[in-house]
């Protein structure tokens, strides 16, 4: 590598789901980056294949290299004991300083965007002694409404899928220990403010301290459908920004690969055809979708008794027919409670992979669960299976049986 070149330091963050479109983002960045620098692309991830891992290390070149970087040790090295019910992923940017401490400066991004302009130029905005430089967050009913629940004005908060971060005003600013107490402890609240986990902790660590940067570097496109919903004297701004983006953010419910339909997804399309990775991007959108239906397919059945129910109490589910599969699938995707036990008279009928034991399990761990809930949509064999478990030594205070609604989240 020529020393003369200027090092500019890349943060992207995948899993295996999302690998392929990181390599897009990646792909993209360098193609419209000045060949005069160098990008030193890191890829945070845990657990990615190495088949994931070997695709995009693939994209270094002459003047670019892409790592993809294990995270895991760098986390484990702090004590988030009480922050074990969050995916690693919710923590990447909080760690940023301190993974890239060799860096004065780096650029985080998102891996669901496209870069189309130079990204030197967004790597040399002034920081102005800001720890963070931004894209404001888009002024709607939406997100003023959920500002104003954390406290703050939705015209003064930014984005966090494309930020600047000076890493020494970063850790100097404890934004890493701040974000981190703020979710342990909203975590602890029946009805979590933090919606967003790490942009909203990042915004409370920064507020008013960002220095805030052109909207192009950050163009989220999901309101380009809902412009309605932009409060007037900002929606002329987002519309301007939409003829000219350099950064096209895929935020939101809607992909691209699932709406070629929408409005800038000939965008992504386009560079899919360009890389030739077509056949891999479609099977992989296709995966996903039947993934994500059968994950909030247990959204639609049987609703757990949430209200009898308090957030980290340790519950077991007596029942493996369709309330309980519910029940344990609406645990395993919401985190509410924690599943000490699941138990079933046929429990040998069942998937090994379920781990459904015997009810007598019960008897022997009656100290290690909170709740028993039982999972039976009829209530005379309800009543059955509650008599059973009080002659089992159950308490009767312990027992949680109602008719059950069903629901549809969708």
């Amino acid at each position: 590598m020529n020393d003369e070149r200027k090092v500019i330091p890349i943060v992207f963050s995948t899993n295996n789901k999302y690998a392929l479109y990181c390599y897009l983002a990646i792909y993209s960045l360098l193609k419209h980056a000045d060949k005069n620098n160098y990008y030193d692309i890191r890829v945070f991830m845990v657990d990615l294949s190495p088949e994931n891992i070997q695709f995009l290390e693939e994209l270094k070149n002459e003047y670019a290299s892409v790592t993809c970087m294990d995270i895991l040790p760098y986390v484990k090295d702090a004590d988030l004991r009480e922050l074990s019910f969050f995916s690693v992923e919710t923590f990447y940017r909080l760690f940023l300083s301190e993974i890239l401490q060799e860096y004065k400066k780096c650029i985080y991004l998102d891996s669901d965007m496209l870069i189309l302009g130079d990204i030197s130029l967004l790597f040399d905005v002034e920081m102005n002694g800001h720890p963070i430089a931004a894209v404001h967050d888009v002024v709607c009913s939406y997100l003023d409404h959920h500002a104003k629940e954390l406290g703050m004005d939705i015209r003064n908060m930014f984005n966090a899928g494309v930020m600047v971060i000076d890493t020494s005003e970063y850790k100097k600013c404890n934004i890493k220990d701040f974000g981190l107490n703020a979710l342990s402890e909203d975590y602890k609240n029946k009805t979590r403010k933090y919606i967003f986990p790490d942009q909203d902790v990042l915004n409370l660590a920064a507020y008013g301290n960002v220095e805030f940067i052109d909207d192009r570097w950050n163009f989220q496109w999901e309101f380009i459908w809902r412009l309605d919903g932009i409060y007037d004297g900002y929606r002329q701004k987002y519309e301007q920004t939409s003829k000219d983006p350099w950064i096209i953010h895929y935020a939101g419910d809607r992909k691209p690969w699932v709406y070629p339909s929408l409005p800038f997804a000939d965008y992504f399309w386009d560079m899919v055809l360009e890389t030739g990775i077509t056949k891999k991007v479609v099977e992989n959108s296709i995966r996903i979708e039947r993934e994500n239906k059968e994950r909030l397919s247990c959204f639609r059945g049987f609703r757990f008794p949430y209200e009898w129910v308090e957030t980290e109490s340790r519950v077991v589910i007596y029942g493996a027919g369709n309330v309980g599969q519910d029940f344990v699938k609406q645990l395993d995707n919401t985190l509410y409670a924690r599943l000490a036990l699941w138990v079933d008279m046929r429990y040998e009928e069942k998937p090994e992979d379920w781990n459904v034991e015997h009810p007598e399990q019960l008897a022997a761990r009656g100290e290690e669960f909170d709740h028993v809930i039982i999972a039976i949509d009829d209530e005379k064999i309800a009543s059955q299976a509650a008599e059973y478990l009080r002659q089992l030594g159950i308490p009767k205070d312990k027992l949680i049986w109602q008719n059950f609604r069903r629901c549809d989240y969708e």
